[in-house]
């Protein structure tokens, strides 16, 4: 009778021990498949549509427009020689011009930066304009005189102290190579470089890849080691939140496709690759993240506008339906009240056109604006 109760006793443990187990092992795959989770999926969901107002414009307009210091507007190089600005007023556009005989096309603009001026660079030069004044400053950058050296991206330092980043591509014919640097300057007095120039990687082999800026900080991918890197102003290497997760989490995304917005006050950045965006915070120094959305076989771009109140995910949604190819736009709150700063998507009315890096925001009304073939196209998210 002993060795019998001792038999089911046995059993009963053995099967309370892998029931528990079983539960214990779903549990944990199903917390991680919870975390993993997007926060958002824009298919099957019936959203609020921002319908746009489409202005015609020069097809040359794509090609030059920017940001500008002023509300319900948006600067333009490429039209009639002239350095202008594009007021909305309705149903019409009005062009005012700021300065005349400026040559525009091929240009790398600059975020808003300060009330009165913008900048830009164009082919080896950073050039600058007050919007109030039409003064101009402008200074000729280069890593070696007699090298082939070209404006690749521009980043804004410290807007107030006009101080710039300038990454290079630097052609040198007798060594038949494409090299690219970065250097600093300072275009508050015209005193050219504040730094020696900084090597970043030779064409092809892709050692350090600049990505942007976090404050006054340069975020790089450095294929050399494989891991990202914060350098400060004297390109030493910082640690950082962001560097952080890109390092520990190499499996997020397509890495030579990664882009990243950092937001301009709040202690957080989107980032992506080819088919993935998350945010990652680092507010009251404690890493999180979080999975936005996961759109898989897509071209994926998003931004935050330039008072941090919106971002602008941007996608192709490949044969929906067996349609045509539709690049979908979804502007999204952010709302610093959620844990996840980001809120619920809205839909903004579908267009046929990749636009690249050829968009601008607008303040007072808040909208995006993109400029397609011959149609300026308006969609303001948040009105006045």
């Amino acid at each position: 009778m002993i060795w019998r109760l001792r038999l089911k006793l046995a059993c009963i443990m053995r099967y309370f021990f892998f029931t528990t187990l079983f539960c214990l092992l779903t549990f944990h795959c199903l917390g991680a498949e919870e975390r993993m989770r997007p926060l958002y999926s824009f298919k099957g969901l019936k959203l609020d549509v921002i319908l746009s107002q489409q202005y015609d414009v020069p097809k040359m307009t794509k090609y030059g427009i920017f940001p500008v210091p002023i509300d319900n507007a948006i600067g333009v190089n490429t039209l009639e020689n002239s350095l202008a600005v594009l007021y909305f007023e309705g149903n019409q556009l009005e062009l005012r011009k700021i300065k005349t005989g400026v040559s525009g096309g091929d240009c790398k603009f600059l975020p808003v930066f300060s009330k009165d001026w913008v900048a830009w660079g164009q082919t080896r030069f950073l050039i600058m304009h007050n919007l109030q004044t039409g003064e101009e400053k402008y200074i000729e950058t280069f890593i070696k005189r007699g090298n082939f050296d070209y404006i690749h991206s521009l980043a804004v330092i410290d807007g107030e102290k006009h101080r710039f980043l300038v990454v290079m591509d630097s052609h040198s014919n007798k060594e038949n190579k494409v090299k690219y640097y970065a250097k600093q300057y300072n275009m508050k007095d015209e005193t050219s470089e504040e730094s020696t120039s900084f090597y970043l990687s030779e064409k092809g082999n892709r050692q350090r890849v600049f990505l942007g800026m976090i404050n006054d900080r340069i975020l790089v991918n450095n294929h050399s080691i494989g891991r990202y890197e914060l350098l400060d102003l004297g390109y030493s290497t910082e640690p950082h939140y962001l560097t952080e997760f890109l390092n520990s989490n190499k499996d997020i995304d397509d890495y030579s496709f990664l882009i990243f917005k950092n937001h301009p006050y709040l202690n957080f950045a989107v980032v992506g690759g080819k088919t993935k965006l998350w945010l990652v915070s680092w507010e009251n120094d404690r890493l999180s993240s979080y999975p936005i959305i996961y759109l898989p076989k897509t071209d994926l771009r998003f931004d935050i506008s330039s008072d941090g109140k919106w971002l602008i995910v941007h996608f192709l949604e490949k044969f929906v339906d067996r349609g045509p190819e539709t690049y979908k736009l979804y502007a999204m709150r952010i709302n610093p009240e959620l844990p996840h700063y980001i809120d619920h998507p809205i839909e903004l009315q579908s267009h046929h056109e990749e636009f690249g890096d050829r968009y601008v925001w607008t303040t007072n009304p808040t909208s995006f604006n993109v400029v397609s073939f011959d149609k300026l196209i308006h969609w303001v998210i948040e009105p006045n």
